[in-house]
């Protein structure tokens, strides 16, 4: 039987500060919940993005991804 991932381990495998400069983790909330993540706030650009997406989908145990993160302008 799979443990559910906590949400603060979780965030950080899925953004980890200084491992991913294309991401900035203090401006994106994960959240999780049987194997589904979802991230909010806010990316700089369409990359980085599209890069927390990427790299919450990597994470062993995550089922799906909803990306919930705005490209400010």
């Amino acid at each position: 039987m799979k443990t559910p991932l906590e949400p603060p381990c979780l965030q950080v495998q899925v953004l980890p500060d200084a491992a991913h400069k294309q991401v900035d983790a203090s401006a994106i909330k994960v959240e999780t919940l049987n194997g589904t993540v979802m991230l909010s706030g806010f990316a700089r650009n369409p990359e980085e993005q599209q890069a927390a997406e990427r790299l919450a989908a990597n994470v062993k145990g995550v089922k799906s991804v909803r990306n919930g993160i705005v490209v400010r302008p």
